[in-house]
């Protein structure tokens, strides 16, 4: 097991708690837990890309990191 490994294995969990808190609570909650597992599941996707040696993965994960920026500037002005 490799320490890129391990580090994905243990961002996994971490990932699942805001993931599922972003189903209940009031609205606020609801849009920081999935801002939290956004980034959380780019740090996730930057891991994979060295345990598995594909590039792919590290493209994916500044994608989502844009989206999941815009999306926390967007939402800002409702909240």
């Amino acid at each position: 097991m490799t320490a890129w490994l391990a580090a994905l294995c243990t961002l996994i969990p971490v990932f699942l708690v805001p993931a599922f808190a972003s189903f209940g609570g009031t609205s606020t909650r609801r849009v920081i837990a999935g801002q939290a597992a956004g980034y959380l599941l780019t740090f996730i996707l930057a891991a994979a890309t060295f345990v598995f040696d594909q590039g792919a993965f590290l493209d994916l994960a500044l994608a989502l990191a844009v989206v999941n920026l815009l999306g926390a500037l967007t939402l800002e002005a409702w909240i």
